[in-house]
């Protein structure tokens, strides 16, 4: 049998946003999961975005699937432990 998914209907929906060298990358909490994305060139649109997509228990079994900075990381961590 599989084990039951845990239900993270409690988890609000939260965005982060950070420089990765001449593109902007964040993540969002807001489709309960997290949405991990990229945006070339900054801010200026959202034309030529690619985002991937990790769920809240993978990503407290393994971390981020991407690069985050360490706050962005401790504040998802923080966030998804007291939303279990």
């Amino acid at each position: 049998m599989a084990p039951r998914s845990k239900d993270w209907s409690a988890v609000p929906g939260r965005s982060w946003e950070w420089a990765e060298g001449s593109s902007t990358s964040g993540v969002h909490t807001c489709e309960g999961k997290l949405v991990w994305w990229t945006r070339p060139g900054g801010a200026g649109g959202y034309f030529g975005e690619v985002a991937s997509e990790q769920s809240f228990d993978a990503f407290l079994e393994a971390g981020p699937a991407v690069f985050v900075p360490d706050d962005v990381a401790r504040e998802l961590r923080a966030l998804l432990e007291a939303s279990e």
